[in-house]
C-alpha cells in the first residue's frame, strides 16, 4: 500500500507469522481440478487493519501473497488465477471459491477504498482451503467414524417420505461399505435404530485413534427450502452462521484444535456432494453443534437435503440418491486423506 493511499492504520505483519511464502498455493483437488499456484518470490507481508475492534487484512495484500489478479467493480471483488476464481462483495459473508459457496465468519468490509477480509477468515478458512497440504500437524488417519444422526425415540426431521433417523442410517451403512472398499476402517456410532445422546456419540468417536468424524443428517424447513450444507466448528472469536454474537464465540473447545483440518474436510465433502448431486448450494458454514465442540479429531456435520421439500424428499427416499451421496462422500474422504492425512 502506498503511503497516504488511505486514511487507515495499517500494521505490516511479516509473513513468517503466517504460512510460509515458499509453499505452493493449492486448493483441494476436488475444488480446482489439481490447480497448482506457486507463490511469487516478491509476495509482500500481510497488511493488517484494525476495524471495529477486530483485525482485518487488505484484499490487495492477500492477492499479492497468493499471486492472484485482483478486480474490483464497485462493492464486488474477484481474484483470479489459472482455472481459479474467488468472488465476493463488500458487506456480504458469502464467498465463492470456484462457484462453491463459503459463509465467512464476518462480512467483507469496504473502508477508505480498500476491501478488507477478517484475519480469522483468512487464517481459519481461506488459507486451509487453498493450501490443505500446508496444514501444520495434520494427523494421518485410516479410520472414519460415521455418526448417523438421531435414532430410537429421536426421529429427527419428520419428512414427506420418512424420518431423518431412517435415512441417516441407510446412508451410513452404504458409506461404510464404500469406505471399506477404499481400504478405510469404519466405526459407526450406532448400527441400528437406537437412541444415543450427543455426549455418547462424541465419547464413541473420541475413543477411536487416527480417525476423522462425519455426522450425517437431513434437513427440514419451509416447503421451498432445499439444498446441501456442510458445517465445521466455528473458530475461537468467530460467530456461528445462525447464532449471532454469543459468549461461546470467545471460548475454545477441543474441536478447535483441528480448525484447519475441519474446514478442509468440509470443503472436500461439500464440493464432492454438490458435484455428484447438482443440488442447490447452501454453503459451507460454521456452528458449535454439540457433536463438533468436544471432538478430538477432524469433524464435520453434513446435511444431505431437505425432507420437507417435495422433490428433494422423494430423491432422499430413493436408494439411488443415497448411493450417489455415499460414493461422493467416500471419494471426498479419500482425497482429503491424500491432501492432509499423509
Amino acid at each position: 500500500m502506498e503511503a497516504g493511499s488511505a486514511r487507515i492504520a495499517v500494521k505490516h505483519v511479516q509473513s513468517g507469522k503466517y504460512p510460509t511464502k515458499r509453499c505452493s498455493v493449492r486448493l483441494l483437488s476436488l475444488v480446482c481440478c489439481c490447480v497448482l499456484l506457486v507463490l511469487p518470490a516478491s509476495a509482500q507481508a500481510w497488511q493488517v487493519v484494525e476495524h471495529d475492534g477486530r483485525d482485518y487484512v487488505t484484499l490487495k495484500s492477500i492477492a499479492q501473497f497468493y499471486g492472484f489478479e485482483l478486480e474490483m467493480d464497485g462493492r464486488h471483488l474477484c481474484m483470479r488465477a489459472e482455472r481459479f476464481v474467488v468472488e465476493g462483495a463488500a458487506g456480504s459473508q458469502d464467498l465463492l471459491i470456484n462457484k462453491i459457496k463459503f459463509v465467512l465468519s464476518y462480512p467483507v468490509v469496504l473502508r477508505a477504498g480498500h476491501c478488507l477480509v477478517s484475519r480469522i477468515d483468512l487464517c481459519k478458512l481461506i488459507d486451509p482451503v487453498l493450501r490443505p497440504h500446508g496444514i501444520r500437524n495434520a494427523a494421518p488417519f485410516r479410520t472414519v467414524v460415521i455418526d448417523p444422526g438421531h435414532g430410537g425415540r429421536d426421529a429427527g426431521a419428520v419428512g414427506l417420505y420418512g424420518n431423518e433417523k431412517e435415512f441417516t442410517m441407510r446412508l451410513a451403512l452404504q458409506l461404510k461399505s464404500d469406505l471399506e472398499h477404499c481400504g478405510f476402517g469404519v466405526v459407526l456410532t450406532r448400527d441400528e435404530d437406537r437412541y444415543l445422546t450427543l455426549a455418547e456419540r462424541v465419547a464413541i468417536a473420541n475413543r477411536v485413534d487416527d480417525a476423522i468424524f462425519v455426522s450425517l443428517h437431513f434437513n427440514y424447513g419451509a416447503a421451498t427450502a432445499r439444498g446441501l450444507e456442510t458445517f465445521a466448528l466455528s473458530p475461537f472469536g468467530a460467530e456461528s452462521t445462525y447464532a449471532g454474537p454469543a459468549e461461546s464465540d470467545f471460548r475454545s473447545f477441543s474441536g478447535n484444535r483441528r480448525d484447519a483440518e475441519n474446514i478442509a474436510l468440509a470443503t472436500a465433502v461439500h464440493v464432492a456432494t454438490m458435484k455428484a448431486t447438482g443440488a442447490v448450494d447452501r454453503g459451507i458454514k460454521r456452528a458449535r453443534w454439540a457433536v463438533l465442540r468436544e471432538i478430538n479429531k477432524p469433524a464435520i456435520l453434513f446435511e444431505g437435503g431437505f425432507l420437507t421439500h417435495e422433490e428433494e424428499a422423494r430423491k432422499i427416499a430413493s436408494t439411488t440418491y443415497l448411493e450417489t451421496l455415499a460414493v461422493a462422500l467416500a471419494e471426498a474422504i479419500t482425497k482429503f486423506c491424500q491432501a492432509v492425512g499423509r
